[in-house]
């Protein structure tokens, strides 16, 4: 595991994580990472240790979700909010089902396939986390995996209030990064 963190400590925690194929020189992240870090809350880039070994990515994600609950097991804080993108979301949900609170949660890239039944298990971390914190779904309006009209249908079934913002771009907001970085910044603040 790597992470870039900038310095302030007992503070509010923003978690920032790549998705599938991302690291920390994924344009994405390494722009909403500059955009946040002048917040007065601290904010990390992790990056998880398959990348570094160039193991594969863990299917169901509890190799992944383990190695960052024991991460924050290491960070004192006083909330904290993910920043998730595309499958780095599911990692956020195994890392819920392990009794981690989460605070707040931004997801980008929310990858829901077309073809696929409503989780419901996502449904009930939103659900949940809507409760006492701040949601924000952030997807482009090319995603290719999942279009507006698949996060709409999902959010009006599952009865969550949740801010969903749409951008230009595709999946990886290609073009876009710093236009995302801004949009969570100013959704942070």
């Amino acid at each position: 595991m790597r992470f870039i963190s900038n310095k302030y400590p007992n503070s509010d925690l923003i978690v920032i994580l790549h998705g599938q194929y991302g690291s920390l020189n994924q344009p994405l992240v390494r722009n909403i990472f500059e955009r946040l870090k002048d917040l007065n809350k601290k904010v990390v880039l992790f990056e998880f240790s398959y990348v570094q070994t160039g193991q594969s990515f863990d299917p169901d994600q509890t190799t992944e979700a383990k190695e960052l609950k024991d991460f924050l097991k290491t960070q004192k804080h006083k909330s904290l909010t993910i920043i998730a993108h595309s499958n780095a979301i599911f990692i956020t949900l195994v890392l819920w089902e392990m009794k981690v609170k989460i605070d707040g949660l931004v997801l980008l890239g929310f990858p829901l396939m077309q073809s696929a039944e409503t989780p419901k298990e996502m449904a009930l971390m939103l659900q949940q986390i809507n409760n006492y914190g701040n949601i924000c779904i952030i997807q482009a309006k090319k995603d290719e995996y999942t279009s507006l009209n698949y996060v709409r249908k999902f959010l009006k079934k599952c009865k969550l209030r949740i801010e969903l913002l749409t951008l230009d771009g595709n999946h990886h907001f290609e073009g876009f990064e710093a236009q995302v970085g801004e949009t969570v910044k100013k959704f942070l603040q």
